[in-house]
């Protein structure tokens, strides 16, 4: 489990393009906005509505 730093610089290698995959659990899915994403893979689907909006909204 990372510490909210070490989230943050791995989110901005993600977004610097230095890293290629992010995985990543539903602490990011209301948080992360970044543009030519090709491909994003849900492994395990929210059961609210609300929830599942949220994350394909972002992604």
């Amino acid at each position: 489990d990372h510490e909210q730093s070490a989230r943050e610089q791995t989110l901005l290698k993600f977004r610097n393009r230095q890293l290629q995959i992010l995985v990543a659990t539903d602490v990011l899915s209301r948080g992360i906005d970044i543009e030519n994403i090709s491909l994003v893979v849900n492994y395990d689907v929210p059961h609210d509505a609300e929830d599942y909006v949220h994350r394909i909204g972002r992604t």
